[in-house]
């Protein structure tokens, strides 16, 4: 299977295990509350008649919560922008690691810095430089699943699922996604 079919088979059905079902909620996009930095948080964006399962993903975490998951964000995506596969693995839950390694034909055996390597091979490296621009604003939590939600290159709003695994939380799949081009501000 190509990589990135594969990324993207992987981070589908990751983000599916975790977002479990869609709101039907109608509102339009709500306020958003501000950080202790005094920038809005992303939050409670919401889409008219759309799937709002990522927005409204269980709680709001804490200032604490929210910068941990930012600090493992952004070290992984620091270390794949410098091809730094090692550090790049050490953000990723080992979860996905296994579910990768599992699924990919011949992936048993690869190390995951092998097996980034290979996923992230063709990608341009100005790209995942430019993917590396993440203000975490908002961290929606239920038990040991969240994700968290940024903005990124142009205020791009992205989300990314994260877990809580061995006491940190670590990374839960390979690339973000973008909120519809709509949201993006």
């Amino acid at each position: 299977m190509h990589p990135r079919r594969l990324l993207a088979a992987v981070s589908l059905a990751l983000l599916l295990a975790l977002s479990g079902c869609g709101s039907d909620s109608t509102s339009e996009t709500a306020s958003a509350p501000a950080d202790g930095g005094g920038r809005a948080r992303p939050g409670k964006i919401e889409i008219k008649g759309g799937d709002n399962s990522i927005q409204n993903f269980g709680e709001e975490s804490s200032d604490v919560e929210r910068h941990e998951a930012a600090e493992a964000l952004h070290g992984y995506l620091d270390a794949r922008a410098a091809g730094a596969w090692r550090d790049a693995c050490k953000h990723l839950a080992p979860s996905l690691v296994a579910a990768i390694t599992s699924t990919v034909r011949g992936a048993a055996g690869k190390g995951c810095t092998t097996l980034l390597s290979a996923f992230f091979a063709t990608a341009p490296e100005s790209a995942l430089q430019e993917e590396a621009t993440a203000d975490v604003a908002s961290l929606r939590a239920k038990g040991s699943s969240g994700f968290a939600i940024y903005s990124g290159p142009g205020g791009a709003v992205y989300f990314i699922p994260m877990v809580r695994q061995g006491g940190h939380w670590k990374v839960a799949a390979l690339a973000p996604s973008a909120y519809p081009s709509s949201l993006n501000r």
